[in-house]
């Protein structure tokens, strides 16, 4: 069981033979694209098996619009996230460690990299459409998408800024507890960070720290952030959702200090080592009728959520 938190691109496969007036041998003529053969996509697909069996399950949104898909055309990716599907069971998540303080006292400077870029986003976990090959992913991509499209305008609307609101409540948390955090080279990466990421968000390797009184590196990432459903049915409401990884480096880069997978309303798979947070039964919507009834609370619940899990990763943080 999962553990409670201790406070409360559609290119053909092949080539195009052209034949010539004088019907000489047939020739082969490559596509003048930027396509990918079942061979090159099949390398993908394997390099990701080996990112699954290794870091924290992923909803299969979220690689429709991840790193790996992102020069793919809309067929490929139906392709690639097919064959996702079926590795996705032997996922896990990243390997839970829980910080010493006793060992780390004096600890008290710690610097936040930035964070891989997040989007709000809707999500029905065990979509029908999913259990029936590509058309049935299809399908259930475009149904999401006036959802996603809904929950945009209500960011708009609001200005609501997911990472600014975790940085608030993490900052005040933590000062609480007499550390001093400091995020020198912003939130999120800049658009033409060329900062290597696995799917999931996570750096490859960290950077050398930019202050010099810095004793420890954290990165967090949000996996998913938004809304999401169970499933279909009637007794699966909408509810906000978050996952978040984070993990605590010496300020070397190179020494593991903390690592944990924080999980507020798990409705995805879990591997029982994350850190799950019961949602708050305010914010729960029945149906998509009822979610869009509710217009603002509905950031209004994304934000508590956020601020519930900044002040729980806080708390695993916690000095003696």
């Amino acid at each position: 069981m999962a553990r409670e938190a201790r406070f409360g691109t559609g290119s053909t496969l092949g080539n195009t033979i052209r034949v010539s007036k004088q019907k000489s041998a047939p020739t082969k003529q490559p596509r003048q694209t930027d396509a990918c053969t079942f061979c090159d996509i099949f390398q993908r697909c394997s390099k990701y098996d080996q990112f699954l069996r290794q870091n924290a399950r992923l909803p299969i949104h979220q690689l429709f619009t991840g790193r790996i898909t992102m020069n793919l055309t809309f067929a490929q990716r139906l392709i690639f996230l097919l064959f996702v599907a079926l590795l996705n069971g032997c996922v896990t998540t990243p390997t839970s460690l829980p910080f010493n303080a006793a060992a780390h006292a004096d600890l008290s400077q710690i610097e936040v990299l930035p964070m891989a870029e997040s989007k709000l986003d809707v999500y029905i976990v065990n979509n029908p459409g999913y259990s029936f090959g590509l058309v049935g992913l299809a399908i259930a991509e475009s149904h999401l998408a006036p959802r996603r499209a809904w929950l945009k305008e209500q960011v708009a609307a609001t200005g609501f800024d997911h990472v600014a609101t975790f940085r608030t409540a993490f900052d005040s948390a933590m000062n609480e507890q007499g550390y001093t955090v400091s995020w020198p080279n912003g939130l999120v990466d800049a658009p033409d960070s060329e900062v290597k990421r696995s799917v999931n968000g996570s750096r490859r390797t960290f950077p050398e720290p930019v202050l010099p009184q810095t004793q420890a590196l954290l990165e967090v990432n949000f996996v998913f952030v938004g809304l999401a459903s169970a499933g279909s049915r009637d007794a699966a409401p909408y509810r906000p959702t978050i996952t978040v990884n984070a993990r605590l480096m010496d300020r070397t880069g190179k020494n593991l200090l903390f690592q944990e997978t924080f999980v507020f309303n798990q409705v995805f798979p879990v591997s029982g080592s994350e850190i799950v947070i019961n949602p708050d039964v305010k914010y729960s919507y029945a149906d998509f009728d009822a979610l869009k009834a509710a217009g603002p609370e509905s950031i209004e619940g994304i934000q508590h959520a956020i601020e519930v899990v900044a002040t729980r990763l806080a708390d695993q943080l916690r000095r003696q």
